[in-house]
Order: structure tokens, then sequence, then C-alpha cells
């Protein structure tokens, strides 16, 4: 069955359920009839309804309370400008980065779905479209459907809660959504996180990444918190996550500046291997209004008719929230969460404002590749202002430098989104 006929196939069988269990609450839901003994005095009350309201998006809660349907969506819009000729060329100076639409709710209270599709460059392409099932005794949850690999703190992370507009240029080596099934959730008391899937990676990589072949992919992931202080105010993260790939298809990794609407400054090109293996080292920090994370990321790569290769990357960001908020952290995910200003625009306060660094760098170079396979660092510094929980305006500059033909480039950069 191909991708189409299984998306079909899914949330056909969502729709059923969906009309199947609402027709469940509104019988199960209707008052008793009453007894004879009383039958004189009262009768029986009509069932509430559905009910509609604005919660972060339209939500719909059926009458038990239970069974909920939300629509939302996320918007980002950027603007950007190169400081010089010599480094990445700008395709365009501004675009919409993602037009993104969301249908999410749960049927019971152990099953829950997630719908999402993209509507940038006037295509319809599906983000996340997967149904889960919680509450299982020893796994936790088990998803199916599309989803991101439970790998890398950044890439987990929703694109949304991320502080910079684009991921580091480290994460060219990162898979981002594919089709599988993925088992785990949180375990001592929400201290730890554990995930683990099989999935079928379909080219949908990390934003710098144009990895073009299919795997069949076992990846997983593992998270603690030895710390956690005052509700999250304080708290140390550390993690780790490794991805065994078979790929079926020539591939590539490449990467740009942190910039969607740069060119590639670093492409491997396209390769054929046996197998690869990914690895992804994460360490974070929140303490009151600073924070700090870093990540190692790397590929080993055996090459079909050619020596191993080894591929990696990192990155260190470190930021302070100038109104006195913290960083977020999702502790049944791993991940980082949304912010929420103390005193937002319309309830009497200026929002959060955030200043932040970061330096990333990827080494594509090796034995017998090409000479578009460059190193490429940047190293950038940013400033946030959150309106509300749901508006974010981001401005930052990044200097790029790709080696060995000595590329340099300077971007400045705007964002606009909003989320709900």
């Amino acid at each position: 069955m191909n991708s189409i006929a299984l998306r079909a196939a899914t949330w056909g069988f969502l729709v059923l359920t969906a009309f199947a269990s609402a027709a469940a609450a509104e019988s199960g839901s209707a008052a008793p009839a009453a007894s004879a003994s009383d039958n004189a005095s009262q009768s029986a009350k009509p069932a509430p309804g559905w009910r509609m309201l604005w919660d972060d998006g339209l939500r719909f809660t059926a009458p038990d309370n239970i069974m909920t349907f939300k629509f939302g969506g996320l918007f980002q819009w950027d603007a950007a400008w190169d400081g010089n000729d010599g480094g990445p060329h700008l395709g365009d100076h501004h675009h919409f980065r993602m037009v993104r639409g969301n249908f999410v709710g749960k049927l019971t209270k152990d099953i829950d779905f997630r719908f999402e599709a993209d509507f940038v460059k006037q295509q319809v392409r599906l983000t996340d479209d997967w149904v889960r099932l919680s509450n299982i005794p020893w796994i936790n949850t088990v998803r199916v459907g599309h989803m991101k690999e439970p790998i890398c703190l950044d890439q987990f992370t929703s694109s949304a809660n991320i502080t910079f507009p684009e991921m580091p240029v480290s994460t060219a080596l990162i898979p981002a959504r594919s089709y599988g099934i993925m088992a785990g959730g949180p375990y001592l008391d929400d201290r730890m996180t554990a995930f683990a899937g099989v999935f079928r990676n379909t080219a949908d990589w990390g934003s710098r990444s144009t990895a073009g072949g299919e795997a069949l992919a076992f990846t997983a992931r593992v998270t603690g918190l030895p710390q956690w202080e005052e509700d999250g105010r304080h708290f140390v993260h550390l993690g780790g996550a490794v991805s065994f790939r078979d790929p079926s298809k020539p591939f590539s990794f490449s990467s740009r500046p942190e910039c969607n609407l740069a060119d590639k400054l670093a492409d491997t090109k396209s390769m054929t291997a046996d197998d690869f293996q990914l690895y992804d080292a994460e360490l974070a920090t929140v303490q009151g209004p600073f924070y700090a994370t870093a990540e190692f990321m790397a590929a080993h790569v055996d090459r079909s008719s050619a020596s191993r290769a080894w591929f990696d990357g990192f990155y260190v960001e470190a930021g302070w929230f100038l109104t006195g908020e913290s960083r977020p952290y999702d502790r049944k995910q791993g991940t980082w969460g949304q912010v929420k200003p103390k005193h937002p625009i319309g309830d009497g306060g200026f929002g959060a404002w955030e200043i932040s660094a970061r330096y990333s760098a990827v080494d594509l170079t090796g034995e017998t590749m090409p000479s578009s396979a460059r190193k490429l660092t940047e190293a950038t510094v940013g400033l946030n202002w959150y309106l509300t929980r749901n508006f974010k305006l981001t401005v930052d500059y990044g200097r790029s430098h790709a080696s060995p033909t000595a590329r340099d480039g300077d971007l400045f950069a705007v964002r606009l989104q909003a989320v709900f």
C-alpha cells in the first residue's frame, strides 16, 4: 500500500471513529428516564451539547469532556538581507517559511491524533500525521504514522519553540519526519524519557539537508533530568540518541547558513552506502532567566564504492530572558516548550524579551568527497520579543564561513510568527 492510500485509510478510520464516538457520547450522556416513584415531581434534563470555544485555537468539546477536537495553525514570515557579495546568495528576500494548519483531537482518554499540513509555495505537504495510544503498561505510548524521529533536542522540539528562526547548521545530519511506529514516553515521575521506533525515511530530513534516499531505520533517544527544582526554573537535561539506517537509494547531506532563504554552501552530493549510523549527545540547563544548550552529532557512513566516511557537527547556544521568564521544558517529551510571557501585550505588560547567541558547525569533508563537501560554521546573535504566547518577533544577525573555499557571508534576518 503506498503512502497516499495508507494516509487515506488512516484518516478514514479516524473520521468514522470520531462520528461513532460522538454518537455514543450523545446517547450515553442523556439523562436517565425518571423512575415511577418520582416521575410526577421531576423530569429528565436534556443532555448538554457540544461546546465550542477559543483556546489557542478553535476547540470543540464533547458532553463527556473527554472527546475534543481543535483547529490550530502556525504562520512564519521571514525577511533577510545579505551583507556582502562573497557569502551566501539569497534566492529571495522574503517569503512565508511556514503556513500550517493542524487538526488535533482526542477520541477517548487513551487515543489522540494529530493531522497537520503545510501550504507554502502553493503546495500541500503533510507534516505530522499520526495516531497515538496512551497508558499502555510498561510501554507508556505507541504512535503510528508520519512523525519526527526521536533524535536531537533541537530537531525533536517543535519549530514554533526553537530560539532562532532556523536550526543550527549541524542538523543537516539529522532526519526529521518519517513514516513509522514509535513507543515510549516519560518515566520515573517525569524525570526521564525514552523513545524508540522503526521508521522508513521518506526524504524529509532537516531543513538544511537534501537526503534523497529512502532508508529503513531504528532510532532511539533517552533523556534524564539530574536536577529539577522550582517547577523547572532550575534544571539540567542530559540526553543521547542513536539511529541505525539501511538506505535503499542514493542519498546526500547538505547544509546552508541558518536562513532558509540562503543557498547551500556544503553538499556531499549523491552517494550510496550499505548502511550508516547517526549519533547525538545533548546537554542543556536552565537556571532562572539563563539557559544554555549544546549538542554533538555525527554520521558514520559505510559507503558502497569508497572508504568509510565520518561527518560530524555541533552547536553551543545560550540565552537570557531580560524580563525574568525561564525557558519552558516539556518533561513528557524531553524537549523545549512554549514561552509564556509573565506580562503579555494587552494585559498591561510589554511581553517577554530574550537575547541569545549560538555557534554551530558541520564538517562534510572527507576522503574522495567532492569539492562542494565543505566545512560550514556560523555565529549568530538574536533578539526575541514574545508579545504574547501566540505572537513572536525575531531579529538576528549571522556570520557564516565555508571552507576550504573560504566563502564568508553576513545575513540579517527577521521573522514574524503566529501560533495557535
